[in-house]
């Protein structure tokens, strides 16, 4: 043992382990923001595609009506009817929680 503990000991542990904390917190912001621009990025890039997409038939169509109604005939390729959208930025589903200490 190494005494009785006195009140800024324990201030300084606490202090300590809240700075602890804010690092774990900042950290794991800072991680769960990646997929989020990821996905954001890849929305985009999509969009363009169909924009694209939607340019191209429209030039066919004025210089070949006939060609345009074979190409509108396939739609676009799609994963899901509606995509999901992100949480708003600075939330999240879930809380975290702090490990206690021992």
């Amino acid at each position: 043992m190494t005494g009785p503990l006195t009140v800024q000991a324990l201030v300084d542990k606490l202090t300590a382990r809240q700075a602890a904390a804010d690092a774990e917190i900042a950290d794991l912001r800072d991680r769960m923001a990646k997929p989020t621009d990821a996905l954001v990025a890849a929305e985009r890039a999509r969009e363009r595609w169909a924009g694209t997409r939607e340019t191209v038939l429209a030039l066919v169509a004025e210089e070949h009506p006939d060609q345009a109604a074979a190409t509108r005939l396939s739609p676009p390729p799609t994963s899901r009817s509606s995509p999901p959208s992100p949480p708003p930025p600075g939330r999240c589903a879930r809380r975290s929680s702090v490990r206690p200490w021992r």
